[in-house]
């Protein structure tokens, strides 16, 4: 099992637009610029990076729902993702880029990381009953282990949580960063977090790690209960 190891320089890794975080994997970066920029964006607070993160995912899974979902559903960490967020970024005037507090700055994301803010947006638009679902769902244990097969061990950990304990998962996607309710949602998951790490596997955890592993599986796992598209987005 491949170990995944980001955490406590998660912040850094998001707002510099470092590459996939998977290090066997091709690298890859998707980023955006304002206008020409007067200053490099080097090191803001990972709450800072969090809160932008969680901006631009809002905006853009309602403006570009369908590709956001393609974003969210492409193979994680693969070439795919990454050609995924590309398109989800527009080019040059982003209607999704507003003035921040980094000014006129080179902003980057890896791609799934940006999978994973977005996600999360997209379990609270597409699932909001994703606890009843879970929970009434008939599961196949052959098939559930068939498929944890083809997952790495962030992807695994993520789909545990919210098998776990979808409800405060759901908690966690409507909580700000560092606000009082996404500390209240990650205590409630924090005895989940070492029954889901998978034999053999290395995976540091902070809270963006946790919206982002999770927030994928969750939408995933919606996914596969029962599906969205097109027609589910016109008709919301």
């Amino acid at each position: 099992m491949r170990g995944v190891g980001l955490i406590a320089t998660m912040g850094v890794v998001f707002a510099l637009g470092v590459a996939s975080s998977a290090g066997a994997q091709q690298q890859h970066s998707t980023e955006w610029r304002t206008k020409p920029a007067k200053e490099r964006y080097r090191g803001a607070a990972s709450r800072d990076a969090a809160m932008e993160l969680a901006a631009y995912s809002r905006c853009v899974a309602n403006l570009r729902y369908d590709k956001a979902r393609s974003l969210v559903l492409s193979p994680y960490a693969s070439s795919q993702q990454a050609a995924a967020a590309r398109q989800v970024i527009q080019r040059g005037n982003d209607d999704c880029m507003t003035d921040s507090s980094f000014g006129e700055a080179r902003l980057g994301f890896a791609p799934e990381i940006l999978a994973g803010g977005v996600a999360q947006v997209l379990v609270l638009k597409d699932y909001p009953d994703l606890p009843a679902m879970i929970g009434s769902y008939q599961w196949d244990a052959k098939a559930e282990a068939a498929r944890s097969a083809q997952l790495n061990a962030a992807e695994i950990f993520g789909r545990c949580v919210v098998h776990r304990d979808s409800a405060a998962a759901l908690a966690l996607f409507s909580s700000q960063p560092a606000s009082q309710n996404e500390r209240v949602a990650i205590d409630r998951l924090r005895d989940d977090l070492g029954q889901c790490l998978a034999p053999g596997s290395t995976i540091k955890i902070n809270g963006m790690f946790l919206r982002n592993a999770a927030g994928v599986a969750a939408y995933r796992l919606g996914q596969q209960i029962q599906p969205r598209g097109r027609k589910a987005s016109a008709s919301r």
